[in-house]
């Protein structure tokens, strides 16, 4: 499909090391060290806990959850080398990662599914939600009254009514949004589907709704990884960027 984000793009990564979401780790992948540097600290870093939380730690049944909410930045996340491959090979002994991304969601959708995804009585919680909604939701309206967009308005009490809910699952959950990424709109505009072709994407919707949830989780006291203004760092971001 055209315009879908290749969701490894390091200026991402180091967004996510930049706002101290993950651990050390995650910033020298970012940083493009070597792989066997990084495989000699984190070898390094297994012993020195060890003596700490012993084997139990790594193959109990107590590992942490990560989980992956929103649309297709997040289905796709494990496709090509993506975000989602690298954060499962850093935490591979550390944490469980699920995956629940779902292609063409919007928030409203989101919204409607939340107590199925993360229902408040499950015995354990998530120590991690990292949310990404928001590309489809800027999507201009479709003539037919079909279609992803969802008003500006409603997505941000959509994203306020998912914050709400997922900091209600435990005091310990940390919550990290993900805002709306550019869109490289030659490509998209060369759609051929004749349903699709309606669709409006530009980079002016894309900021807006990427503003909102960034606004949005600053008053809430959410940590938010801004999409929209770390794609643009790269050069070349509108071919490099996305398949």
């Amino acid at each position: 499909m055209v315009g879908v984000v290749r969701c490894w793009d390091p200026h991402m990564l180091d967004f996510f090391a930049a706002h101290k979401c993950f651990s050390s780790n995650f910033s020298r992948v970012g940083n493009e060290q070597s792989s066997q540097n990084w495989r000699e600290e984190e070898i390094k870093e297994e012993r020195d806990t060890c003596h700490c939380y012993g084997p139990k730690k790594m193959v109990g049944p107590s590992r942490p959850q990560f989980v992956f909410f929103g649309s297709s930045i997040v289905q796709l996340c494990f496709s090509h080398g993506g975000w989602g491959s690298i954060l499962s090979d850093i935490y591979s002994r550390k944490a469980d990662i699920l995956l629940r991304g779902y292609y063409g969601w919007n928030s409203r959708r989101a919204v409607q599914v939340l107590d199925q995804v993360f229902p408040k009585e499950a015995l354990v919680q998530p120590s991690l939600v990292i949310v990404y909604f928001g590309g489809n939701d800027s999507m201009g309206p479709h003539s037919s009254g079909m279609g992803p967009h969802v008003p500006l308005d409603e997505y941000i009490e959509n994203m306020r009514k998912i914050a709400i809910h997922l900091k209600s699952l435990s005091d310990t959950t940390r919550i990290i949004f993900m805002s709306c990424p550019p869109v490289d709109e030659t490509r998209v505009g060369s759609g051929t589907s004749g349903f699709f072709s309606e669709l409006v994407r530009t980079n002016e919707l894309c900021q807006k709704y990427s503003d909102a949830c960034i606004k949005l989780c600053q008053e809430m006291g959410v940590d938010v990884v801004d999409l929209f203004s770390a794609f643009q760092k790269k050069d070349g971001w509108a071919k490099a960027c996305f398949t």
